[in-house]
């Protein structure tokens, strides 16, 4: 058996880890919240790429750059293409199918999707929706997951429906982080506070 070099094991562990995670920041967010089949076999071969530079001594730390370097620009060489062709994108990222209509589910586009109706349901389930019969449009996204439009005696009441004076809405501003106060923000933020209610925060 031979032996294996650690010190070369843990530079190429490195170099693996820092190149992957700076090319999935290149490739965007998108690919891992919206994980298309596409982007997968994207992140498995890239997963592929890097166990076979760590286990195979022959294989050095060029090889893998110049691998994985080629395969990101491929990929998104691609993402480009599908971004102005309409059919390459449809080829690749596919298009949403609306699956339930008027409360009747699509059993041919369920078919097609390699859906049963449990797992319909289960997707219902996730979106806080117990009945087919609630859904006024289910639409399949590419990336698997289900967009729901309820039908509008199914539908929460807004502010709106009340003829109720809008209400000004601000962002939330952390004034503490880690037992720290940020010097700039903190001192900005609260300076909108009263007196009294800045010092108390201070102590």
């Amino acid at each position: 058996m031979e032996e294996i070099n650690i010190s070369f094991l843990t530079i190429k562990v490195i170099v693996g880890f820092v190149a992957l995670f700076f090319i999935i920041i290149i490739t965007g967010r998108t690919s891992i919240s919206q994980l298309t089949p596409f982007h997968l076999v994207f992140i498995l071969v890239l997963g592929d790429f890097l166990g076979n530079t760590i286990y195979e001594d022959k294989v050095r730390i060029f090889h893998f750059l110049y691998a994985i370097g080629l395969w990101t620009l491929l990929m998104l060489g691609i993402e480009f293409i599908t971004l102005k062709n309409k059919s390459a994108r449809s080829l690749f990222l596919g298009n949403p199918n609306i699956i339930i209509r008027n409360g009747v589910l699509n059993r041919k586009l369920l078919k097609k999707n390699k859906l049963d109706i449990n797992q319909v349901l289960s997707l219902l389930r996730q979106n806080n929706v117990f009945s087919v019969r609630e859904v006024k449009y289910g639409i399949l996204e590419a990336n698997g997951q289900i967009s729901i439009l309820l039908k509008s005696k199914y539908q929460k009441p807004e502010k709106q429906d009340f003829n109720l004076p809008e209400s000004p809405v601000d962002l939330p501003t952390s004034l503490i982080i880690d037992g720290v106060l940020p010097t700039k923000r903190g001192k900005h933020t609260l300076s909108k506070f009263r007196h009294e209610e800045s010092r108390f925060l201070l102590r």
